[in-house]
């Protein structure tokens, strides 16, 4: 399990492509979006 910390800069879960993620292996891509701090 990876979850990208983001280092408090702007971005998405699509920011990494789950395609060639899984084309590594028998894996099954999940991306996730949170925030942190005040909107």
């Amino acid at each position: 399990m990876f979850v990208h910390g983001g280092s408090y800069m702007e971005g998405t879960g699509n920011m990494f492509e789950g395609s060639v993620l899984a084309s590594y292996g028998n894996v099954i891509v999940v991306t996730i979006n949170y925030r942190l701090g005040v909107l």
